[in-house]
């Protein structure tokens, strides 16, 4: 039994002897690329190169440099500090861009001019460079310019912003009597004298037609602007001679410069009034007022709802009334020109029951503000309403000449409820920063049916 059973089992044992000598045979000629130089065609250049695969994993580490991203407020930072305040020029950093613009047209137009140079510098990834609101001219009274940061808080904004921002008195020195020839581009429409302040004799280059939206209008495009921040966009030179020295200077491209921007949107004219202008949304909602201006504010505020110094500001509706000279818009006598006191009181009741069913507010408090004298009549019939308005006797004496109209406006935004009878600059900021800032409500009266054009 023992010899059939040792003969059965030597054929299995030479086929197992067989496959194991099969397998190590191919194992060895498989695996030898893997201990060989391998040579692989590199296509871009069509030539040989030598790659030999590691044995073992390895990590690797990659460093990605990114591009340089400022995010500070420290002046040192975005000029050269080292330069005196002589040359704008030498104070600017070479590593950096910069963008500005000039103000023109009424306060609140300059306000929206210079939140367009802003949202300018952030599409073109620039330093904006805001100047001074210009002299404020009122009844033959004229009040010195007004610095950017004296109005609203800079560290405020720039941090709401992510992006920092200069002025330009910390570019050049407004005292400075070293003049400096700056090329602008420009739109034909005429600007402050910047010599009076800054010292800088502009040559303007007309703008090209294809940054309007349409050529017979003054309106123009975010990005159509924006492409003359880069020199390979479509440009045309035909600088015009400056007003000082006489002479033509294409546009910087270091420091792009514009005349005025109160009229630059994305999409359509006047979208400022609505919720998806990029400007308001990215810019404006951070333009908070200065803290000085808003304790100054404050003051006129708590004086006007009854209440101390010291005492919270109880919430309060605020109204616009429009009533300057008609003459140019209406033909109709001029009492009929205006809404009628009982229309701003419709709109106060419905705005009281707004906000008391949306934030379980009760508001009893209301803030006339008028942008004209008025006769002491109508002021009158504003108080049996039971409505307040703002104490400005002694402002221009105290303050300046243009407080009067700072307070107003910092007044107006801090309301719960606005009512308003027109759709102009002043009566739409003051609904954004109404909405924006303090979730509030605005209501409109109806008086659009009573306006004629004059022929």
């Amino acid at each position: 039994m023992s010899s059939s059973t040792n003969s059965g089992s030597s054929p299995v044992r030479r086929r197992i002897a067989i496959l194991a000598v099969s397998s190590l045979v191919s194992c060895i000629f498989f695996s030898a690329p893997m201990f060989r130089r391998i040579p692989i065609r590199n296509q871009l250049y069509d030539s040989k190169i030598e790659y030999e695969p590691p044995i073992e994993p390895v990590a690797v580490t990659v460093t990605v440099h990114a591009p340089k991203s400022i995010r500070t407020n420290d002046v040192n930072d975005l000029v050269r500090s080292e330069e005196t305040l002589e040359f704008f020029k030498d104070r600017l950093r070479p590593e950096l861009r910069y963008i500005t613009s000039w103000a023109t047209q009424d306060w609140n137009s300059q306000v929206l001019g210079f939140m367009n140079l802003m949202y300018l510098a952030l599409i073109t990834e620039r330093v904006a460079i805001i100047p001074p609101f210009p002299p404020f001219v009122y009844n033959d009274s004229v009040s010195p310019g007004l610095e950017f940061g004296e109005v609203f808080d800079m560290t405020r904004l720039q941090n709401g912003m992510r992006k920092p921002v200069l002025e330009w008195h910390q570019v050049k020195d407004p005292l400075g009597t070293k003049v400096e020839v700056l090329g602008c581009w420009g739109n034909g429409l005429e600007t402050w004298k910047l010599s009076q302040y800054l010292n800088l004799d502009v040559s303007y280059t007309v703008a090209p037609n294809w940054t309007l939206f349409r050529p017979e209008e003054p309106h123009m495009s975010f990005w159509a602007l924006a492409s003359l921040a880069f020199p390979d966009s479509e440009q045309t030179e035909n600088a015009e001679p400056s007003r000082m020295l006489g002479i033509a200077v294409k546009p910087e491209q270091q420091l792009l410069c514009f005349d005025d921007l109160s009229l630059a949107s994305a999409r359509n004219p006047r979208e400022y009034s609505q919720e998806m202008s990029p400007a308001w949304r990215f810019v404006g909602r951070h333009m908070h007022w200065s803290a000085r201006l808003q304790y100054i504010a404050d003051l006129y505020t708590q004086k006007a709802c009854g209440v101390g110094s010291e005492d919270p500001i109880p919430p309060y509706i605020a109204i616009y009334a429009r009533y300057s000279d008609p003459s140019s818009w209406c033909d109709l006598p001029v009492e009929e020109c205006f809404p009628p006191l009982f229309m701003y009181a419709r709109r106060v009741q419905e705005l009281k029951a707004e906000i008391r069913e949306t934030m379980g507010i009760e508001v009893n408090r209301v803030i006339m503000t008028a942008d004209d004298e008025m006769e002491s009549i109508w002021w009158e019939a504003v108080q049996k309403r039971g409505w307040s308005r703002l104490d400005h006797s002694r402002t221009v004496e105290r303050y300046g000449l243009r407080y009067p109209l700072l307070i107003d406006a910092v007044v107006r935004s801090g309301a719960l409820g606005f009512v308003t009878a027109d759709d102009s600059v002043t009566s739409v900021l003051a609904i954004r920063r109404v909405f924006s800032w303090q979730g509030g409500f605005a209501k409109r009266v109806p008086w659009e049916t009573k306006l004629r054009q004059k022929p």
